[in-house]
């Protein structure tokens, strides 16, 4: 992991705390996990948060296909430690499934965080190991989980080359997501 990325999980980190001993909302609201549920009949939305190093490929990936595969349970969203522009073979591989992310705004964590719009009951790395260590701790989250995938920006090799190997960790994403909405989802039926 790069000297760079390590110092800016450690910002991050700082103004996470900066933010929470400003406001207090971040822990009380994140405590409130175990009353989320069924209310007037109508399921509560998890809130999950994908974070990968430049929010420009595998967090989007993650974000629209939970999205799609299990958005009565969840509601997903993106963010990076260093946000880029979106990675085109991941806006390709998404159109090939019928999902249009192009018109998405890649975000800094720490912007997501400090909204405060969203408490998240799951945040899921989706980079490397070496990124993920980057990544800030979260006040409030019930549940924390590293998926690691290829970074499709680091990809060499013809266009045609390259949206394969997208197209494998979309669907790695997927086969993920597929899992996960099966455990969690299923708890939620019965």
């Amino acid at each position: 992991m790069s000297a760079r990325l390590r110092m800016l999980g450690r910002d991050v980190c700082s103004r996470f705390k900066e933010t929470y001993s400003t406001t207090g909302k971040l822990l009380r609201a994140g405590s409130s996990f175990r009353n989320q549920g069924k209310t007037n009949n109508k399921i509560m939305k998890k809130k999950v948060l994908f974070i990968c190093a430049q929010n420009s490929a595998r967090s989007q990936i993650a974000a629209a296909l939970l999205n799609k595969m299990c958005g009565d349970y969840f509601e997903a969203h993106s963010a990076g430690l260093e946000p880029g522009g979106l990675n085109p073979f991941a806006v390709e591989a998404l159109q090939e499934l019928g999902i249009d992310v192009s018109r998405n705004k890649t975000q800094s964590v720490f912007d997501v965080w400090k909204s405060a719009h969203h408490i998240f009951t799951y945040v899921i790395t989706v980079c490397s190991e070496s990124e993920a260590e980057a990544c800030p701790i979260f006040a409030g989250v019930t549940t924390r989980l590293h998926w690691s995938f290829d970074d499709p920006s680091k990809f060499t090799g013809t266009h045609e080359e390259r949206l394969a190997r997208t197209r494998r960790v979309r669907d790695e994403i997927r086969a993920k997501i597929d899992s996960f909405c099966e455990e969690h989802c299923v708890a939620e039926k019965a």
